[in-house]
């Protein structure tokens, strides 16, 4: 394989070799022969900004190998801080935490709550379906629950994102949003909601739970992922683009301002992009995930044109989306296309701790 750092630095002189490095990762993986131990897990870490990196394979072919405790590249460390945090052996669960506490970087040093009580769902087809043993869809009560069980203080919590997962009808997903928002707001929740999801859309239910909200700010995330062939990640995704931009349109004229587009660059091609993202672009802002395979298998999913110029690819998506938002779009995503910068994150994971003590 030609050094494909070296040949793409010529095309975009301006890009940091971090950032060009970060995304032939996420197109060509980390070979990592003992994963059946735990994913591991680095920090890339360069003078203004970090880069988390979880590969959920081992990728055979990939330039990247991890062994001994080093990342190279082609045989060579890499030119920048590589933090190896740890592997990650834990199993899906009801929640999770992101913050210092689980050495998860987020903006502004928040505590958030990120919550899926329905994790029982065909999924699409990029997704990593790993169910713990015994898991099942569970009410918001028992949710709550089992988060008070493990000592999370719900007062310490700036933001709750709930994952939809899939139920039946936007009624359910309604009932059991406002239903968790009441448990947290009463055992002192006072911070921010996040809604991950694609199910709420009529205006008596949005402004039923804008009602019950309040105060509380509010932002949806409408998970869209693709303009292209949405039926075949998963056979009810199949909404016309068009009826899907007037639903975005909808919803923001009900009052939610806050409103975001989840997209994953690697599954569309760059002329299918242009013509799409400048136009739900106008509606809300992207919320970005460069995909990336949890099996072998969906590596057929990538785009022809992702699969033979990676990095093109993704540079030529990161300059469309900071012409049309007027800039880098920081969010606390670990696979964005920006990373996060240094100035805004907890000093700690700066440090070579791994772990609180």
């Amino acid at each position: 394989m030609d050094n494909i750092i070296s040949n793409i630095s010529k095309e975009f002189p301006l890009l940091p070799t971090i950032d060009l490095h970060y995304y032939a990762m996420k197109a060509y993986g980390i070979y990592d022969e003992a994963i059946v131990f735990g994913r591991p897990k680095f920090h890339l870490i360069g003078s203004d900004k970090l880069f988390s990196v979880v590969p959920l394979i081992s990728s055979p072919y990939s330039p990247y190998v991890f062994k001994n405790g080093i990342l190279t590249y082609m045989g060579v460390e890499l030119p920048f801080r590589v933090k190896f945090i740890g592997r990650i052996t834990r199993s899906p669960a009801y929640f999770y935490i992101r913050g210092i506490k689980e050495w998860m970087p987020t903006l502004e040093s928040e505590t958030i709550l990120s919550i899926n009580f329905h994790p029982i769902c065909k999924g699409c087809e990029w997704c990593c379906r790993e169910i713990g043993k015994g898991m099942r869809n569970i009410s918001p009560e028992e949710g709550m629950e089992i988060i008070q069980s493990k000592g999370i203080g719900l007062h310490n919590i700036d933001k709750i994102t709930f994952v939809t997962g899939m139920y039946r009808n936007e009624d359910e997903v309604i009932s059991s949003l406002i239903k968790v928002i009441e448990l947290a707001k009463d055992k002192g929740f006072n911070g921010r909601l996040l809604y991950i999801g694609s199910q709420i859309k009529t205006a008596h239910q949005i402004n039923k739970l804008l009602g019950v909200l309040g105060n509380t700010p509010f932002k949806y995330a409408y998970t869209l992922e693709t303009f292209t062939s949405r039926e075949r990640m998963h056979n009810k995704k199949n909404t016309p683009l068009e009826y899907i931009l007037s639903t975005l349109d909808s919803i923001k004229r009900m009052g939610v301002m806050e409103l975001e587009y989840s997209y994953m660059p690697g599954l569309d091609s760059l002329a299918h992009f242009k013509t799409w993202m400048p136009r739900f672009s106008r509606l809300a802002i992207p919320h970005i995930s460069i995909f990336r395979p949890a099996e072998p298998i969906q590596e057929n999913l990538k785009n022809h044109e992702f699969v033979n110029n990676p990095l093109g690819y993704l540079c030529s998506m990161r300059f469309a989306f900071e012409k049309e938002h007027g800039g880098p779009i920081f969010q606390n995503n670990l696979a964005s296309l920006w990373g996060m910068p240094i100035k805004r994150i907890n000093p700690l994971f700066l440090t070579d701790a791994v772990a609180l003590r």
